[in-house]
């Protein structure tokens, strides 16, 4: 089976590590995370990222 085929079975959305995933598939683990694409922030997340960026700048 190509390493395409197994970077498939691994999920981020389950109770078992990614890490672990990655093992049990046979596909390393930086190959598995090079390939992701890019997370685009939510905007509740960048909302919260600000807001703590404002409070430490205060002190």
């Amino acid at each position: 089976m190509n390493a395409d085929v197994r970077m498939n079975w691994v999920m981020q959305d389950t109770s078992l590590p990614i890490t672990r995933q990655c093992e049990l598939a046979q596909v390393p683990r930086a190959t598995f995370y090079g390939r992701r694409p890019a997370n685009l922030a939510s905007d509740e997340h960048l909302l919260y990222m600000r807001l703590i960026d404002e409070e430490y700048t205060r002190h």
